[in-house]
């Protein structure tokens, strides 16, 4: 084999080890059912989330007090304030893009030098006269390959063996320090230079460094910049966020919302009829205005282990003044739960289909919140052949970058059919319908004339509070993907802000306080009668 043939080969390798790597996709971490079902080995997702996780804590500890941003993702849809100030969206592409520019030379690359790969190649008229050559030789040199590290082991040697052990050595470093502030500057700047030796020390250094900024954030009021090799990174990021929320701006998705509700309501009810939660789920989340696991009572909230439950989200009744709610959940307890800032306040969430199908909506509720549920199952041919599920604690069901389950539960319910004038493949389209763009969709309805409104009630205001956010958020905009067409107002009922001089009330609970965030609806008033 010639040198270009064996360097060619080398390279190649070390290509097709680092990308699987990168989506964590080793030979012993993927299995394939028969199906197409995708199941990974949990003890290895270090390794796959590497560059998703590192941007989504750069949100949630990297933002100026007050702004509230968004990170999109399958598994759980988070929102936080901090620091720097400027809106970060990363969805699954992008994480796809960014491993695509690490390339080959990946931050692992070191790590994954194989046996017979060329490290020196030489070509002089010397080396050729030694050889006894007759001309235009090469003499090969081969380096001994090095020891192969452990599989699941992180790719960096941590002092005190593991990566959670070494956060933990430096929180408590800068714990005990006078100078707390200087510390973790220092230790900052150690961080960095102990991932920097890796071609995406970025991402890591960035992921490792908010590890230890987390535990901190309440010994040290205002935390330190990060260090300064980080910065251009940062401004890197923040320039591809916005530039990909004003295309998603200037180019939304144009769905029938007619037709996009009228499915997602079947698909709720042959969710229940067949003992598929996850899927009740999934549509309860386009049919709701809430994060995508709000309502997931098999997943746990950080640093807790609270779920969700009946007595977290519950139908509201009425206002303090006696008014009565319809078609309303209340939002005791939002699953955006980080320690490091103030969490979100409950918040009121209408129902966007239509006042008929209220009752079916209280059957899917006490469907999710009434177990012992089953297992989550993990195989396409479980789906297809009507085996209950219970809720999944985490992707179980696959996404739109891994199909999975996904993949025949979308064809099932046809959502795609309310795409208007869709492009690509069929399962470029199914990848629109995610959980996070569910809460999207519902507030982009509500926006968009899906309800008859209160006189003083202005669209983007009621577009803020479906989102349960803050007045002037600046994530609103993060959440304005659809261009609901064919939108019929929901008959019967008028679309009303909470007011705190007459909050929603929680039933059967007098410790809780009242809800005064967010949206209810009330029962259109008859003709000739006054609204209340």
């Amino acid at each position: 084999m010639s040198l270009e043939s064996m360097t060619i080969d080398a390279n190649d390798d070390d290509e097709v080890v680092v990308t699987r790597l990168y989506a964590g996709e080793t030979t012993s971490d993927v299995t394939n059912d028969d199906s197409g079902g995708v199941q990974r080995a949990e003890n290895e997702k270090e390794l796959a989330t590497e560059e998703q996780a590192a941007d989504g804590v750069v949100l949630e500890e990297l933002q100026c007090p007050g702004e509230e941003v968004t990170v999109e993702n399958d598994a759980e849809e988070n929102t936080a304030s901090g620091e720097l100030g400027e809106l970060v969206t990363d969805t699954a592409a992008d994480v796809e893009e960014d491993t695509a520019a690490t390339g080959s030379d990946g931050m692992v690359l070191d790590e994954l030098r194989g046996e017979g790969e060329v490290t020196d190649a030489t070509a002089t008229e010397d080396d050729t006269a030694a050889d006894g050559d007759d001309g235009g030789g090469f003499e090969i040199t081969f380096e001994e390959p090095p020891q192969k590290k452990k599989k699941g082991n992180s790719k960096i040697d941590y002092p005190g063996g593991s990566k959670a052990t070494h956060v933990e050595s430096q929180t408590e470093r800068v714990r005990r320090a006078e100078n707390k502030l200087g510390e973790l500057t220092i230790v900052q700047n150690e961080l960095y230079e102990l991932c920097k030796q890796f071609e995406a020390a970025n991402t890591t250094a960035v992921h490792l460094i908010c590890d230890v900024r987390r535990q901190l954030r309440g010994d040290i009021p205002q935390l330190p910049a990060l260090p300064d090799p980080l910065q251009p990174y940062m401004t890197e990021r923040r320039t591809r966020a916005a530039q990909r929320t004003q295309e998603r701006n200037e180019n939304p998705i144009r769905v029938d919302a007619g037709l996009l509700i009228q499915r997602l309501v079947e698909g709720v009810r042959d969710g229940i009829d067949r003992g598929q939660a996850p899927q009740v789920l999934f549509c309860l989340a386009f049919l709701i205005p809430l994060r995508s696991n709000d309502l997931n009572p098999a997943h746990a909230r950080k640093n807790t282990d609270r779920r969700a439950s009946a007595e977290t989200h519950l139908l509201a009744e009425k206002t303090k003044s006696g008014v009565v709610v319809v078609g309303t959940l209340l939002n005791r307890w939002p699953s955006k739960d980080n320690p490091n800032c103030e969490p979100p306040s409950p918040y009121g969430a209408p129902f966007i289909c239509d006042k008929k199908h209220y009752p079916l909506m209280r059957d899917a509720l006490e469907f999710v919140f009434t177990g012992p549920h089953p297992p989550c199952t993990r195989t396409q041919k479980e789906y297809q052949k009507n085996v209950p599920s219970g809720p999944g604690s985490g992707n179980e069901w696959g996404n739109a970058m891994h199909l999975g389950i996904h993949k025949p539960m979308m064809k099932r319910l046809k959502l795609t059919d309310a795409l208007v004038a869709p492009t690509g493949t069929w399962e470029e389209q199914a990848a629109i319908f995610t959980k996070g763009n569910g809460r999207a969709f519902a507030s982009c309805a509500i926006e968009q004339g899906r309800f008859v409104t209160e006189s003083d009630l202005l669209s983007a205001v009621a577009f803020t509070r479906g989102l349960g956010h803050r007045p002037m958020a600046v994530a609103d905009h993060n959440y304005r993907k659809f261009r609901c067409e064919n939108v019929t107002p929901v008959a019967g009922v008028v679309l009303r802000k909470i007011i705190a001089e007459d909050p929603l009330l929680v039933p059967n609970d007098g410790l809780s306080d009242d809800i005064v965030n967010g949206l209810y609806l009330t029962s259109a008033p008859a003709q000739g009668e006054e609204a209340p």
